[in-house]
């Protein structure tokens, strides 16, 4: 289990990602592809292989408490919707953690704050009737 810190860069929350996928890659769990011209890649898209999607499988099948990453992902695409990286980058200046961390430092923990927002969204769901996330 792993935690990655992410570093203030010139235009938000920055980890290269080659650095936490290279396991992943060099075990032809995943293939990265890119987007773009040679001179100027616009995104990189990553695809988890049937190969990795076995290992991904089994591992949870043998420690059910991976599936607990299973759920967080599954959440984060949940309420990043249709949302752009570049609209979500600007959500993130609106956090105080991210928009006063000097670049190049780590950005502090925002997990409090996050625990109690999801709290209050839970709160308003059960008052709608919605169930919870």
């Amino acid at each position: 289990m792993r935690r990655y810190p992410m570093l203030r860069h010139h235009f938000g929350a920055y980890e290269w990602l080659d650095d936490a996928l290279a396991v992943l890659r060099s075990a032809g769990l995943l293939v990265r592809k890119r987007r773009g011209t040679v001179n100027r890649v616009r995104q990189h898209d990553y695809f988890l292989l049937e190969h990795g999607r076995h290992v991904a499988r089994e591992s949870i099948r043998q420690e059910p408490d991976f599936g607990y990453y299973v759920q967080r992902v599954e959440d984060v695409l949940r309420l990043a919707g249709e949302r752009s990286g570049s609209e979500l980058k600007k959500q993130q200046y609106l956090t105080r953690e991210y928009a006063d961390t000097p670049r190049g430092s780590r950005i502090g923990s925002i997990s409090g704050q996050a625990r109690r927002r999801l709290a209050a969204f839970r709160q308003q769901m059960q008052a709608q009737g919605a169930g919870g996330v």
